[in-house]
Formats: structure tokens, sequence, C-alpha cells
């Protein structure tokens, strides 16, 4: 049993709290079943009832599983990393198997983005001259479903080239449907699971019958440009993809890989983070299994790399920050005033200092050389993240044997940050550094330029002001995973779930009565990470202001909830000093109730999407 409850007075409790969720998911399940096969049998589609059937034990199984892992780990048998590594990735295939297709927020364009990394690993030319990647027949349909642009630029789709995949360009364009926007928009293309309905699933149940160009070795050319960032965030996408290509696997299967990956990445990383955790564990654990972050990481997006890799970030901070020794496996930490000696001043005050025990591990170079290559993944794929680098300063130089190897260590992280940032981005930087005039392209209109905002502070201000008042909840919504797919409202979490997420999140932070361990000690410490929640915001905010807001809007346009997932952590370590605490420690029930509440979300989502049918 959970230790924390101390529940064992009770004879028939530890029964009890393992079955009753069981029993209630059976029963939301049962219920849904009925609409399920409402629309299996006037559809034809009978497969629809084996699948949900499917989810729905996959789901049981992973309730039981990870109510075993936690009570272990709870009792102290289990680390938590390993618990999460189980109940996380079964969490995930049972979002892959969900939201099938491109269905993740502008996944297509982090699959085409994938796929070009996969030619270059086999060897293969993956763009033509514009810079549009160059696919296998089969795979174009991924991205335009109707083949509107083979049909309005008047293209025979089954023209066959017998050359192979990576040869000349002109035979590409030939077979390939070449992109021109003068002709047809890409907004236009029907994509694989964008707005994902039944018959998606029914596309995918049938896709080689559908698009028999499984062994063609035409070549055609996507409409869909690829994101203009580091390769690095794509490597565990694009080695799915180019597994799937080498083997010879259809469309559908090739995608699959590529989330599976993706996923197994998100898994093994996040699990490595918990396992650096000196502490607070639990709330890095609530974090990686909100709906949004396991929906990222069961597609092709890139936020999945940057949700784990920047939480390990920050978890090899207080890993060196607070570390009690060299393993990070074990659960010694050294944790608030318990850290250090407190020692009375002259004036009276008290100063805190780190005592001789604190130093049996020591950060050194390895450490630092870790940062820097966390820097470089995460740095320049999204700007607004590169504040983090600033928590380095929560360490105290007391705890490196030598003081310039501290001061090295932040110009070493700086440095690395720069110039990564700068090898990918400095047309871009430059672009709007410089820009007197802006465009929104989603628009059409004109939008903001840096120059302009900073000439007119107060109307910025204001726009920012409003933009929070009415926004905020949408932004609160969306970071835990009201709304998902592609940010539809229709496959929406129930507003309960997010309280209850919500809440969770919260009583993770909480200190716990009769526990005298601050998370994070020490006003610079806290004003760190405060700092850093605040820049990343403002970044958010102010980047798509310029970026994606045009000047008839009321409101900055395009921020996501979802950017704010990688500092959400390091905000909840302030929860702590919050004026409220938990009479005992509940953290692994919570967790726990998280895993009921995403099971239960996946078994309803599947049914409304079957339910998004066209019977007449």
């Amino acid at each position: 049993m959970f230790s924390s409850l101390n529940l064992k007075k009770y004879k028939n409790i530890n029964i009890l709290i393992p079955v009753l969720p069981l029993i209630i998911i059976i029963i939301f399940a049962i219920c849904h079943y009925d609409k399920v096969k409402l629309v299996a049998d006037r559809s034809g589609d009978l497969f629809l009832k084996a699948d949900y059937i499917k989810l729905c034990f996959l789901m049981l199984f992973n309730i039981t599983l990870s109510f075993y892992i936690l009570k272990k780990s709870s009792e102290g048998r289990l680390p938590l990393y390993k618990s999460f590594m189980f109940s996380a990735f079964f969490l995930g295939i049972g979002y892959m198997f969900v939201f099938q297709g491109l269905s993740a927020p502008d996944e297509v364009s982090h699959y085409i983005s994938a796929y070009k990394l996969s030619s270059q690993f086999m060897g293969l030319e993956p763009v033509i001259e514009d810079g549009h990647v160059k696919v296998r027949e089969q795979d174009y349909f991924l991205e335009d479903l109707s083949d509107i642009a083979g049909t309005q630029d008047g293209l025979n789709n089954t023209q066959e080239n017998k050359t192979d995949a990576g040869d000349d360009i002109d035979k590409a364009k030939a077979s390939n449907k070449e992109t021109d926007s003068d002709t047809y928009s890409t907004d236009e293309m029907e994509i694989l699971g964008r707005n994902i309905e039944e018959k998606d699933l029914k596309i995918i149940k049938n896709w080689d019958r559908l698009y028999p160009y499984r062994n063609s070795k035409n070549i055609r050319i996507s409409s869909q440009p690829p994101v203009k960032t580091t390769p690095l965030v794509y490597i565990p996408q694009a080695f799915g993809i180019c597994i799937a290509r080498i083997m010879g696997f259809n469309s559908i299967t090739m995608i699959n890989l590529g989330k599976f990956f993706n996923l197994l990445f998100y898994v093994l990383v996040m699990s490595y983070a918990l396992s650096l955790m000196p502490f607070a564990k639990e709330i890095l654990y609530g974090v990686a299994v909100l709906p949004m972050s396991l929906h990222l990481a069961a597609s092709m997006s890139y936020d999945a790399m940057l949700l784990s890799i920047i939480s390990c970030f920050f978890a090899k901070i207080l890993n060196m920050a607070y570390a009690y020794d060299k393993s990070p496996d074990e659960e010694k930490k050294i944790s608030g005033i318990s850290a250090c000696n407190t020692v009375n001043s002259e004036n009276g005050n008290n100063e805190k200092k780190i005592d001789s025990t604190c130093m049996g591990y020591r950060p050194g170079i390895k450490d630092i050389l870790f940062l820097c290559l966390l820097t470089a993944i995460y740095a320049p794929c999204k700007l607004i993240y590169s504040p983090a680098v600033f928590s380095y300063f929560i360490i105290n130089r007391n705890r490196f044997k030598n003081k310039k190897i501290y001061l090295l260590g932040f110009v070493a992280i700086l440095t690395t940050l720069i110039i990564s940032i700068f090898a990918v981005n400095a047309v871009l930087i430059q672009s709007y550094a410089q820009a007197r005039t802006s465009s929104v392209g989603w628009a059409g209109e004109p939008g903001f330029t840096i120059r302009e905002l900073a000439h007119r502070p107060f109307f910025t201000m204001d726009m920012i002001y409003k933009t929070i008042l009415l926004q905020l909840d949408y932004y609160h919504m969306t970071m835990i995973g009201a709304y998902l797919g592609n940010i539809n409202k229709v496959l929406n979490v129930p507003y309960i779930c997010i309280v209850f997420f919500s809440l969770g999140l919260i009583m993770l932070g909480l200190r716990v009565k009769e526990q005298n361990t601050d998370m994070v000690h020490g006003f610079k410490e806290r004003f760190i990470i405060a700092f850093i929640v605040f820049a990343v915001f403002s970044g958010a905010i102010l980047s798509m202001f310029i970026a994606w807001t045009p000047r008839g809007a009321m409101v900055i346009s395009g921020v996501q909830g979802r950017y704010f997932l990688p500092v959400l952590m390091p905000l909840l370590l302030l929860a702590d000093k919050l004026p409220v605490e938990a009479v005992r420690d509940i953290k692994k029930p919570v967790l726990f109730t998280f895993i009921c509440l995403n099971s239960y979300a996946l078994i309803r989502l599947f049914a409304i999407i079957c339910m998004r049918i066209d019977l007449t």
C-alpha cells in the first residue's frame, strides 16, 4: 500500500484502492462503448469496436501496473524514475493509438522535417532547389489525401520513375507535381489526421488499398516546407522513419515508428532527469504525464525533445546544487536548511554556508560539458528558453573545488548558447531586428516589428495587459491539455479533469507537515527561478506579438499553453512557500490519480473521434 496513507489498520483498504479506479474506468468505458458500437454498426467499420476494446484493456493494464510499481516506489523498493518509465510509456502508446495520423499541433511540418533528415541519414538527396522535400510516392498522400497538387497541376500520379529516390531532380519534378503556390494553397490540402475524425481511422485501416504505391519508385515533392531549426531535435523521429523506409514499410507504419522513437526518447530522457532530481521528483513526474506532455511525446513534434531536454537541464542543475553524493539514483539529498549549517553572524542575521558534509559530490568539468550539450540542443530550437541558462547560478560556487571552474562553467554554457543560436538562427534574427515592415502570412495582413513596439511602449504594454487578462485561462487549459489534437476544442479533456490535474500539481509542490525541508532555499535561488519563468513567459508573448499577430488583432495571437510546460516544474518548486501545507504525504496517490485521469480521457477521446462521422 502507499505507505504515506498509513492505511494498514483497515483490513480491506489495500484491495479497494486499486480496484475502485478500475471499476470506475470500466463503467465509463461501457458507457462510451455504446456510442462506438452504434457508429461501427451503422457505418460498417466494425474494426472500431475491436480497437476500442484493445485501448480499454491497455488502459486497465496500465492502471494496475502503475498502482503496483508506485506502491513499490512508496515503500522504497523501486526508484520513482523506473515507475515513471513504465507508466508513461504505456500511456504514450495509448496517445499514439488514439491520435493517429498527423494530428498533433503543427505535426505535418515536424513530420516533413524529420523525413528530410531521414533522407540525409540514408545518403539521399533530401530536397530540390527551392528547399521542398522529396518523398516516396505513397508518403506524399499523408499530406494531400485527395492529391490536390497532382490534380490541379494536371500531372499523372501513376507515372513511374525508374530511377532511385535520390536520382536526378528534373525527373523527380516531372514525376512529382512540384509545388506551385499560384495554383493551389497548402491550406486546401487534406492532411491525414489534421482534424482527426472517424474517416481518418478508416483511411489508415485501408491505406494500402486506397494508395497502392508501396512499391513505387516514383518521387513526389512535398508541398510542406520543413522547419528551419537545428536537425538535432528530429533525430529520434528520423531514425524511426529511416527504419521504415529501409524495410519497405508503408506510410502508416513509417509515421508510427517515427512517433514511437520520439516517445521512447522522451520517456528515457525524462526518466534520467527524474533520477537526477535530488528532491521534488514527483513534481517532474506530474508535469511529464500531463495530457499535453504525453500527447506531444507521442507525436512527431520536437516539443517532446524540448520538454525532456530542458527538464533534464534543470534536473542536472539541481543535482549539482543539492545532491549529497555522486550517485544520482540515491535517495540521499541535500535539501533546504538541512543541507547547510546555519550560523549566526556578528550582526545577528542568519547566513547559510555549505558544510563540509555537503561535499560528497562536487560538480566538475564533465557536468559542465553535459550542460553545454543540452544547451546546444534546446537553445537554437526555441529562443524563448534561453534564460534557462541562468539557473546555473542556483549552484553555490563553494560546491566546486575551484571557483574558477564555477565561473568558466557559466562562460562555457553561455558561449554554447550564443554560438548555437546564431549558427541556426542568424538570418532570422537579423531579419527581425532590421525589419521596417512586417507581414503575417496566415492572416494576410501587416504585422508589427521590433522597432515599432520599442517606439510605442504604452501600446505594447496595453496589448500585453489585454492578452493576459483575456487569454490566461486559455494558456492554462492548453498547457494542461484541455484541447488536444491540433488544439481542437471538440477533442477535449473534461474540465473536471483539468481541475484535478491543476490541483494535483499544486499538491505535489506543497510542503508536508512536520517535514522541515525547503525544496529550493534562499532568496537568490527563488528569485532566479522566478526570473526564468517570467522571462520565458515574456519571450513567448513578445515573439508571437512580432511573428504571428496581425494589426487588426485585439490580443496577441499564436501563444499556446504548451510553450510554458518546460518551466512548469521550476515554477512549482516555489509552491512550498505557499501559506498552506499538506497534512500528510499524498504525492504518490496524486500521481496514480494522474494516470487514471489520462486513461479515462483517452477512452473518452477515442469514442469522440469515432462519433465524428457523417452517417447521412
